[in-house]
């Protein structure tokens, strides 16, 4: 069984507000929902629109990635 000193990145593990930012795919990815959620409109009145369902808050950012990700694609 393989311990965190064995993982395949180099270095120690860095750690910003408890997220370890050596995991970047997802890091990125929630810094990248962040934004949105506070500054643009549609975002917001997306997360609003969850959040009034009561969705849990995770739900929330992975429903705006998952939104993020088709803009960007173009899907």
């Amino acid at each position: 069984m393989k311990g965190v000193e064995d993982d395949h990145s180099s270095g120690p593990p860095l750690i910003l507000g408890g997220i370890f930012v050596n995991e970047f795919p997802r890091f990125k990815k929630y810094l990248a929902v962040l934004f949105p959620i506070q500054c643009n409109p549609v975002m917001m009145a997306f997360y609003n629109c969850l959040k009034e369902r009561d969705k849990n808050g995770k739900v929330i950012v992975c429903a705006i990635m998952r939104k993020l990700v088709h803009i960007i694609l173009n899907v």
